[in-house]
């Protein structure tokens, strides 16, 4: 039989000895100790938070809805953000569970997308031109780069544009070499052709950029401009909702996720006259 000694020290970790005195036993006067032993209390963790995934690379966002989020799963697909939102349960009674994936720009496009903003001076187009020239292929990168490399080099810039069959369309460049001033016209091409990714995950495509120039506070600033690149990205975009729509055919359509609270007039009240 243990001691009461024993019985307190001898309590393995994380139980709990308890001790019950008892002054009368069956009508007779006495003392009882009787022990038991009771298990650790178990902590009420609090609920799981919502998902709120949110993923950059399309074939895995369309595999993980493959596997947790198709059956009553509801897709919005919004060209504008480059976003595709999943409510995961469109049936749930206590909450909804949205996760996202996000198209990312890739990075062999993002320097051309950054002078897409507005003008920018001559000298830091070249930077962009001469680190990134691999993309540009017509005209050749490397040709472009000796060509704005000469204009940055001279000591006076003055644009030209004229109309016309003859007329003179380029930078007019003056530079002096032992002590002898030479004026020379170079031709600075009308637009760009960029090949490269326009978002991660999806292929190399043409970018037709226009260049235009302009003189300004005794520089030269140089401003791009893609029509045809809102297209592009939309095409871009659709191509991936289409790769989502394929790995998981539930319901899909164009827009975004909205939720809205429910307006309550407070409890019905009956009167008995």
């Amino acid at each position: 039989m243990e001691t009461v000694q024993e019985l307190l020290t001898k309590t393995p970790v994380g139980e709990t000895t308890v001790l019950d005195m008892v002054k009368d036993l069956d009508g007779k006067p006495g003392l009882v100790i009787t022990h038991r032993r009771e298990p650790p209390l178990v902590p009420t963790r609090r609920e799981s938070p919502r998902r709120e995934h949110t993923f950059f690379d399309v074939e895995g966002f369309g595999s993980y809805l493959n596997v947790y989020g198709c059956a009553n799963s509801v897709m919005f697909a919004d060209p504008e953000a480059a976003r595709i939102s999943a409510v995961l349960d469109e049936t749930a009674e206590t909450q909804f569970e949205v996760v996202s994936f996000a198209a990312q720009i890739h990075p062999l496009w993002a320097p051309w997308a950054a002078l897409l903003n507005g003008p920018t001076d001559l000298g830091s187009f070249l930077d962009v031109v001469a680190n990134n020239r691999r993309a540009v292929v017509e005209p050749d990168g490397r040709e472009l780069v000796l060509m704005l490399s000469q204009v940055k080099a001279s000591e006076h810039i003055e644009v030209q544009k004229g109309r016309g069959r003859d007329a003179l369309n380029g930078i007019m460049v003056q530079s002096k070499v032992q002590g002898v001033v030479k004026d020379e016209l170079v031709e600075i091409p009308e637009s760009l052709t960029i090949r490269a990714p326009l978002y991660l995950g999806r292929p190399a495509r043409d970018v037709v950029v226009d260049l235009y120039l302009s003189a300004a506070d005794g520089g030269v600033h140089v401003r791009l401009s893609a029509g045809d690149l809102r297209t592009a990205m939309v095409e871009e975009f659709s191509a991936m909702a289409a790769a989502v729509r394929k790995e998981c055919p539930g319901t899909f359509t164009f827009g975004k996720p909205a939720f809205g609270g429910w307006a309550y007039i407070g409890p019905h009240v009956s009167h008995v006259g």
